[in-house]
């Protein structure tokens, strides 16, 4: 993953999501795993960073469906987790 792009997503920063974008608006369609399988919106999902989550998806919706290394999607930590 992006290492700035994991660092936003463990801290929910929007911002530094969005500047990432407008640097590499491409940048969420080569999504990829971080150091434990995780996409960045899996990492905001279960650290319930709802704000980063809905921006994510807003941008790339086919993420809610990206598997982790225990070939799990996002979704039930979106509905948990994300407040």
């Amino acid at each position: 993953m992006e290492p700035r792009l994991h660092e936003a997503a463990i801290k929910g920063n929007v911002t530094l999501l969005h500047q990432i974008l407008r640097e590499d608006p491409l940048v969420l369609d080569r999504v990829n795993f971080g150091g434990f399988g995780w996409s960045p919106l899996h990492v905001a999902a279960l650290r319930g960073h709802a704000e980063f989550v809905r921006a994510v998806l807003g941008r790339n919706p086919d993420l809610v469906d990206i598997l982790d290394s225990s070939h799990a999607t996002p979704s039930p930590s979106i509905g948990k987790g994300a407040r």
